[in-house]
């Protein structure tokens, strides 16, 4: 049991790191350091210290000297995890929208606060709720488990990925999703990868291979 709650104290410390780096409270290249995490989060530094190497483990965080920084993508990076998320995210929609279990789950994530768009677009707790959503109903787990982690991985970008265009296209997929449609959800899957490559050539976080994905 003891095992299990140190599990599930990490985990939970894991998910508000990332929320706070998606929100840009931790930005690229601020320091990731135990002590002062434990007192913002209201943890011990175990928990802590397990969450900081899965964090280091999944590119969000590099070490420079003796300190673990946060990490940012860079845009030929960005352009790599683009179109591995072209081909991967899709696989993900299919069992999501083929079983009550979750088409309940699309549901439930569109009854979310900031889903309606107004006034601002979607927070990273829910972005990555959606992330973990697509991950876990996959019915290849592997699949999911590496978009999962992708779309953790574009977390330092923060707001360039949630713009308006974006925000309708992920609103169209879920319920899409939560109505059995497969090929609506799977035509909104596209159009917001479409919308976030577009907001990054704008905002000139891109690599070159961006430019495919945004013209589909």
């Amino acid at each position: 049991r003891m095992n299990m709650e140190r599990t599930s104290r990490s985990q939970d410390a894991y998910q508000e790191i990332l929320v706070m780096i998606g929100d840009g409270k931790l930005a690229p290249d601020d320091l990731l350091q135990e002590a002062p995490l434990g007192v913002v989060l209201g943890m011990s530094r175990t928990p802590i210290r397990e969450a900081l190497r899965r964090i280091e483990a999944n590119e969000l965080a590099h070490r420079k000297g003796r300190f673990l920084r946060v990490r940012g993508p860079n845009p030929e990076e960005i352009s790599e995890i683009f179109v591995l998320l072209d081909l991967l995210e899709p696989y993900c929609i299919r069992p999501a929208a083929e079983t009550v279990h979750g088409q309940a789950m699309a549901a439930g994530l569109l009854a979310y606060p900031d889903m309606s768009g107004a006034p601002e677009p979607i927070c990273a707790r829910t972005e990555i709720a959606v992330s973990r959503f697509l991950g876990e109903t996959c019915t290849n787990s592997a699949i999911g488990q590496q978009v999962y982690e992708l779309r953790c991985r574009l977390l330092p970008v923060g707001p360039a990925l949630r713009g308006r265009a974006a925000h309708e296209a992920l609103v169209a997929m879920l319920s899409a999703i939560s109505k059995g449609n497969e090929n609506l959800a799977s035509q909104a899957c596209h159009a917001r990868l479409a919308a976030q490559a577009t907001a990054l050539l704008s905002a000139g976080l891109m690599g070159s291979k961006l430019n495919d994905i945004a013209d589909e």
